[in-house]
């Protein structure tokens, strides 16, 4: 833009929405770094997260039993699951300020 145009009005307005747009492009960027890490950091704990050790434990408690079935093992399959809960709601939390900066641009 030639110096002539950004002393405008127009050319001003040009710049103050090219600032405001840059801002939200940044605020995108952030937002993707931060769901990155917090799919690094969930793949890690899925990889460190062994059961196994904890359903042999509780299956020891129904030897007698002849016929163990998986719901057997649903409360401890439901605490162990649990531990992911806070990366659903990093991720929604993650989902909805996108949202609301592409929200924020479509408005500009």
């Amino acid at each position: 833009m030639s110096p002539a145009a950004q002393s405008t009005p127009q050319g001003r307005l040009t710049r103050q929405h090219a600032r405001a747009l840059r801002v939200k492009l940044e605020e995108l960027d952030t937002l993707n770094r931060d769901r990155d890490q917090l799919v690094h950091r969930a793949s890690s704990l899925v990889a460190a997260d062994d059961i196994e050790p904890l359903i042999l434990k509780v299956s020891s408690r129904f030897e007698q039993l002849a016929d163990i079935q998986p719901e057997m093992f649903e409360d401890v399959s439901d605490e162990q699951l649990a531990k992911f809960d806070k990366f659903l709601v990093e991720m929604s939390e993650i989902e909805r300020k996108q949202n609301d900066i592409l929200e924020d641009i479509q408005v500009s």
